[in-house]
């Protein structure tokens, strides 16, 4: 029986030339996949998403472990026999699941400001790209007191001011594959052209200046093409719309 004890890269992985019977990983705070060989190369067995505890019983020559996002130490053992341990790892850690998966490049934030447009009303509009979104928090903001409604729809808009990537939660982390745009439509209902497959959500009233957090008890989420939007109802009056979203495949 050997355990064995190692420090681990973000994302790295770890060959290792040692038969055995029966593996185990006996202390890693974050998820690993391991690959174990017989001995003509082929894959004998493995595990995906794997912690503490979890093991594999049957001969193996070699092991492959791969890392996620953090970088980590982890402890394995590796025996000849069949038997093994249950002992837990002497330090229990609690994981921020939030922390987590920002770590894991899978969190955004965009503010998408629609200036004043005379004749129109501002959209605030954030189009998933080819992952699916998944809108966590939804901050309002109008340079009016008005009724500003939120809705969805199958496509981007049709008249364009601008249009962003989001940015990354982990700062120099990779921009969001969804993009956000600034755009107006000639009333508060958006017609076909100015976005397509409009469906209207509902209204939250705001005061001028003064930002509104749209009250989510579950995420909004959108497939790919799709989008959320926020619209104002009084038109030359700027609008804004804040969106903390997650892209997951």
């Amino acid at each position: 029986m050997e355990l064995l004890t190692f420090a681990i890269a973000a994302n790295e992985t770890k060959v290792f030339k040692r038969a055995g019977r029966y593996f185990e990983i006996i202390d890693a705070a974050y998820a690993l996949n391991v690959d174990l060989y017989d001995a003509n190369g082929g894959k004998s067995d493995g595990m995906l998403g794997a912690l503490s505890g979890l093991f594999v019983s049957g001969p193996f020559t070699e092991f492959v472990v791969t890392n996620g996002a953090v970088a980590q130490t982890v402890t394995l053992m590796v025996h000849e026999g069949q038997g093994g341990s249950r002992r837990q790892p002497g330090v229990v850690r609690v994981v921020d699941q939030g922390v987590e998966k920002t770590a894991a490049l899978s969190q955004f934030l965009n503010s998408t400001r629609v200036a004043a447009t005379v004749g129109a009303v501002g959209l605030s509009v954030l189009v998933a790209g080819s992952r699916k979104v998944a809108i966590k928090r939804v901050q309002i903001a109008a340079a009016t007191a008005q009724a500003v409604f939120f809705g969805y729809g199958t496509g981007a808009p049709g008249t364009v001011l601008g249009s962003t990537t989001a940015n990354n939660k982990r700062v120099g982390g990779p921009a969001s594959a969804a993009t956000a745009y600034a755009a107006t439509a000639a009333g508060a209902t958006p017609t076909a052209p100015e976005l397509p497959g409009y469906i209207f959500g509902g209204r939250v009233y705001v005061q001028d200046f003064v930002t509104v957090e749209l009250a989510l008890t579950t995420p909004i989420l959108l497939q790919p093409g799709q989008c959320f939007l926020i619209n104002g109802a009084v038109v030359n009056r700027e609008v804004c719309g804040n969106f903390d979203f997650e892209e997951f495949d």
